[in-house]
């Protein structure tokens, strides 16, 4: 019996989709955040395709963690909380004052984690374009803050957020 050519191809991209799936390359990978700074390795851990991406606290939006304006954080009971944007986390801890012990946030220029507290913060809606268009960076330092704008400290940018 002779197998036409179609079925034959078929049977080999069923075969193939079976072994891509059921085994993918990446699954020893690890989140690109591991590895940069102890604060969130215990944070980050590599997601398998199956597992459920963060959500945002106050909007319920998924979380790029990889992008430049998630914000993440740790409340009194050790619960991990995440914010799309550094809007959402100014505005969760203006609304919730003292619930969180510790926060992290991206700096925009070298997309890595940095306490939220020791940052920098710019808010120009011309420049970032972010998830809830709150239109705030966090930057490690200063000076990359001023490319930007008038950079201001987390007790400023605190203390002057509007959710207006």
């Amino acid at each position: 019996m002779r197998l036409s050519l179609g079925f034959t191809r078929w049977m080999a991209i069923f075969i193939f989709s079976i072994f891509y799936f059921a085994f993918p390359l990446n699954s020893g990978a690890h989140s690109p955040a591991q590895g940069h700074e102890h604060v969130h390795q215990h944070h980050h851990q590599h997601h398998s395709a199956m597992e459920d991406v963060p959500k945002c606290t106050v909007c319920g939006m998924k979380v790029n963690m990889e992008g430049k304006f998630a914000s993440w954080g740790k409340d009194a009971n050790n619960n991990l909380v995440y914010f799309c944007d550094v809007g959402d986390m100014l505005y969760h801890l203006q609304k919730n004052s003292g619930t969180l012990k510790e926060v992290y946030v991206k700096d925009y220029e070298k997309n890595e984690w940095i306490e939220a507290k020791e940052a920098f913060y710019v808010q120009a809606k011309e420049h970032f374009r972010t998830p809830m268009r709150w239109g705030i960076a966090a930057f490690k330092n200063k000076e990359d803050a001023k490319k930007y704008g008038e950079p201001k400290t987390f007790s400023e940018i605190l203390s002057t957020f509007s959710s207006k």
